[in-house]
């Protein structure tokens, strides 16, 4: 690597390179070549510790899903740095890792053990979206209301197969019909589609919903949902006639009938949800 007259005199005036005096255009190529190989031998240096632990969080990774079902006690640190030819410090590092994706359970004063999966890791970056930007959380009730279209038609087609599941869902319709506040009323309609959920025998669709409506639920307890939504259903008894018409189609197992439905009630849903967020945004009572 070549320097000009004019870089050479502005990196020994900052003091990056010594410029004695009598230094040759030889000797300070050389210098300048020494100073390039000690900084890359430097920047692998730092990057090896890190390549490392994540080519252990994939290998605990594969052992896991290949050899632990949820509930399995894992190996000790010791046998796992063993088993990978690594530091005790590095497995800790890896484990705390999958701790923190939900992969395992790291409890005070016992093994580690597998984790079932769940929605919670899920929810909470949807979560932390949300927070960031607050008009996010259309996008995700567009989301949430393309997946339980889906939900709906699945349900149509396996319904009959659980009925213990429709037979919850028309409690939890019921439980809409007799809340007296918001929240009552949330949580009956979100017990509703949990149950509705159940009878797709889609279990990811399921655990992607409901991670989906656990960042709803964590806007709600948050207080900022009911800058949005109102803080009770405009018409209550139209909301339970709705859902109980999605139930009937499901147990009449109509496909057609039960995704008209669904469909219906999320457009009325986006409606009036978007209209009250332009109106937030006139007032500039929610950052564009």
């Amino acid at each position: 690597m070549r320097l000009s007259g004019l870089a050479w005199r502005s990196a020994t005036q900052a003091g990056l390179i010594p410029h004695p005096k009598g230094s040759t255009k030889q000797a300070r190529l050389r210098f300048v070549s020494d100073k390039f190989v000690n900084v890359s031998d430097s920047m692998r240096r730092q990057t090896e510790p890190v390549t490392v632990l994540n080519s252990v969080v994939k290998g605990l990774q594969t052992l896991i899903a290949d050899t632990l079902p949820p509930g399995a006690q894992l190996l000790t640190e010791a046998e796992l740095a063993d088993r990978f030819g690594v530091s005790r410090a590095t497995i800790r590092e890896a484990l705390k890792v999958l701790a923190g994706t939900g992969v395992l359970d790291m409890g005070r004063g016992r093994k580690t053990v597998v984790r079932s999966p769940g929605p919670s890791v899920l929810a909470g970056h949807l979560a932390l979206i949300v927070r960031r930007d607050p008009q996010r959380v259309l996008e995700l009730a567009e989301i949430q209301d393309a997946l339980n279209l889906l939900a709906a038609s699945l349900a149509a087609k396996h319904g009959r197969r659980h009925l213990d599941s429709l037979a919850r869902a028309e409690r939890y319709v019921t439980q809409m019909e007799q809340a007296d506040s918001r929240k009552l009323f949330a949580e009956a309609n979100a017990r509703f589609h949990r149950a509705l959920e159940a009878a797709t025998e889609n279990e990811l669709l399921a655990y992607i919903l409901d991670a989906i409506q656990q960042t709803i639920d964590e806007a709600v307890e948050t207080g900022f949902e009911s800058r949005i939504n109102p803080t009770f259903p405009a018409s209550p008894e139209g909301a339970v006639d709705v859902h109980r018409a999605i139930l009937e189609a499901v147990d009449a197992e109509d496909v057609r009938l039960a995704e008209k439905v669904m469909r219906a009630h999320a457009a009325e849903m986006h409606q009036d949800v978007r209209s009250r967020v332009r109106a937030l945004l006139s007032h500039g009572m929610l950052s564009p």
